[in-house]
């Protein structure tokens, strides 16, 4: 694809050299950003092939979910939303887990990726996968950019990884992500605390360390997890995983709910990223607003971005949704509506979360960097106009179903509020009846009540 010129009513870089660009243009070439200002000098200064966008446009840097489990998009809506995270996990996620083969991972990864995309997204991270293949696949079908990370535990019974397995999973995926022209990155995520063996978690952040990847790990993310940590080392999970020398600024610390004693002053002390998962956490009663210690980290400046978790977690495929109910979550809390600002709420699922997961450049527009672009029609939804302050519409606004295009490493993945090159109906079509058969089955293995039955 030869040069494009992006333009809209607004343009929202996430860089402070040039926030925001009333009636902006942002020109694209060989997969970078070439220039951004208003539209009709770089147009005259580029003459790019194509222009896309317009009036009623507001464009900005792809999203970026930092937490998500792909395997399970095929469960969005199989799974009760009434019971508690022990049971949700040892019910309906695990069996789950257990009955998904090479091609179900697949379709649910592909179906994933196309509802990510319609949403702005253009970077996710991969929570753990099982069939590499199937990732490397779907993303070869939509063009998004990937953290992938194996799925690593030793404690349980689905899957499991041996300490000296480690390795050689890393040198698989480090060969695999070289297939897919630099959109696909590296990392290693043992599930957590409760589900790995020291060893385990110790080998995978001496091999993270070496290769310069993200160790990524679920913490705090339970009452039973922070119980069992407690029972069997004496300390919180984040504690424990600093008594294992493990807790640096490479780890990612998923979820972090139940944060206690000097837990927040070794985040900080050990510059480690923070994913919060609001709306996964919110959904099965976590007790954000009780136990959280979020409005404590980000007073303090810790490293903090947003993810939306699995499907069935969270019900959500957006993260500027979790970061908007973030943000009203923490004001309500702290009675501080100053706690977090529209702008500061759109970070969450840009800057911030390129700076937690280590990607350079993403999450911002800038010039030289990667021509990762969404755009949205704000005329498509009558709820976000008129127009006053763009970064509330987009902060608090229902844009989930205006984005027109996105663009990654230069190319359409959406064009006019289409999948390029998938035949959505079919995947759709394809997912339904996996979901189906899945259903039944997990209904026979684990007794799970049919639909309607009030679960």
């Amino acid at each position: 694809m030869g040069s494009v010129c992006v333009t809209g009513d607004y343009v929202l870089t996430m860089d402070p050299r040039m926030p925001l660009v009333r009636n902006g243009g942002v020109v694209l070439e060989d997969g970078e950003v070439v220039s951004v200002g208003r539209a009709e000098e770089v147009i005259e200064a580029h003459r790019p092939e194509l222009v896309v966008g317009g009036r009623w446009r507001l464009v900005m840097p792809g999203l970026i979910d930092a937490h998500v489990h792909t395997r399970e998009r095929l469960a969005a809506f199989l799974f009760p939303d009434t019971v508690t995270s022990e049971e949700w996990m040892r019910r309906y996620a695990m069996p789950y887990h257990a009955s998904l083969d090479e091609e179900a991972e697949r379709v649910s990864v592909e179906l994933q990726l196309a509802t990510m995309a319609l949403q702005g997204v253009s970077l996710y991270v991969e929570a753990g996968y099982v069939h590499l293949r199937s990732h490397l696949e779907a993303l070869g079908r939509i063009g998004l950019r990937a953290v992938l990370c194996p799925w690593l535990w030793d404690l349980s019974e689905f899957h499991r990884t041996a300490v000296d397995d480690v390795r050689r999973v890393a040198d698989e995926l480090e060969r695999a992500a070289g297939e897919l022209g630099g959109r696909v990155y590296c990392g290693l995520a043992p599930i957590s605390a409760a589900t790995c063996s020291q060893e385990l978690i110790r080998e995978a952040k001496g091999v993270a360390d070496e290769r310069g990847w993200k160790f990524y790990i679920h913490a705090a993310s339970t009452t039973s997890e922070v119980e069992h940590v407690r029972s069997r080392t004496g300390l919180t999970p984040i504690g424990y995983l600093d008594s294992l020398g493990v807790l640096d600024e490479n780890t990612v610390l998923v979820h972090a709910v139940y944060l206690d004693g000097d837990d927040v002053g070794r985040v900080l002390r050990s510059r480690a990223g923070v994913v919060a998962c609001p709306l996964s956490g919110a959904l099965k009663g976590k007790g954000l607003s009780r136990s959280s210690r979020f409005p404590d980290l980000l007073r303090a400046g810790a490293r903090i971005c947003v993810g939306t978790d699995g499907a069935p977690s969270s019900r959500s495929f957006s993260p500027l949704r979790a970061a908007s109910f973030l943000a009203m979550l923490l004001k309500d809390v702290t009675s501080d509506p100053s706690l977090l600002s529209a702008h500061d709420v759109i970070s969450l699922a840009t800057t911030r979360a390129s700076e937690v997961i280590g990607v350079g450049g993403v999450g911002r527009i800038a010039v030289g960097g990667p021509a990762d672009i969404a755009v949205f029609n704000l005329r498509s939804s009558p709820s976000l106009l008129p127009l006053g302050d763009p970064l509330q519409a987009l902060a608090y606004g229902d844009v989930g179903s205006t984005v027109e295009h996105l663009i990654v490493n230069g190319r359409f993945v959406v064009r006019d509020r289409v999948l390029v090159g998938v035949d959505l109906e079919a995947l759709l079509e394809r997912a339904s009846l996996l979901a189906e058969g899945l259903e039944e089955k997990l209904r026979k293995l684990r007794d799970l009540r049919p639909r309607g039955s009030g679960t």
